[in-house]
């Protein structure tokens, strides 16, 4: 891994959801392009193909939403410590869980309107559509809440860079999981 410019994964990561393969190729995609452009192989040839399984929450399920999915195969693909790669992947999840998504603004004119935000509360895809779905006055599958995935992805995006980014200057700080996701893991733990 070297460092990348988070604002560009982003912008590659919404082009890239835009092109069909969801938020999980999405997101792996733009980090695996930007090190192919900067390094070469092995990146450069990289099967991103399999990960077009994560839209949805793995295969349209609803559960672990693609984009997270998406950042940890990337930490856990750069990160070879096992506790560094829990933390950095329990930073990415608690983020997500407990900001108010999605931030992005696309370049592009035509598509930068406003967007509702809300706070998903949970990894869980079905979870976070759901309380935005409800904030937001939408329905799952309008265009506008694609749009919101198409946006969190890139957002999902530039936070799992500036993550990894940290891991070269041994920057990452410790997080934990929400309440929620502490109760779940009481049971499922």
């Amino acid at each position: 891994y070297v460092k990348l410019e988070s604002a560009a994964v982003a912008r590659d990561a919404c082009r890239l959801m835009s092109q069909g393969g969801g938020c999980m190729h999405g997101l792996f995609g733009s980090i695996v392009g930007a090190l192919s452009q900067q390094v070469g192989e092995p990146y450069a040839s990289f099967p991103l193909h399999m990960m077009k399984y994560g839209e949805g929450g793995v295969g349209l399920w609803g559960s672990l939403c693609g984009a997270l999915n998406g950042g940890a195969a990337a930490i856990g693909l750069f990160v070879p410590d096992k506790p560094q790669r829990e933390q950095l992947i329990a930073q990415l999840f608690a983020w997500y869980e407990s900001t108010d998504l999605p931030t992005y603004q696309p370049d592009q004119a035509g598509e930068a309107t406003a967007i509702p935000k809300s706070v998903g509360g949970s990894v869980l895809c079905h979870v976070s559509v759901g309380k935005w779905c409800h904030a937001a006055g939408k329905k799952v599958g309008d265009p506008e809440m694609k749009e919101r995935c198409r946006r969190l992805t890139a957002d999902v995006a530039a936070k799992t860079v500036e993550l990894l980014n940290a891991t070269l200057q041994e920057q990452a700080a410790p997080s934990v999981p929400a309440p929620e996701a502490k109760s779940c893991l009481s049971c499922h733990g």
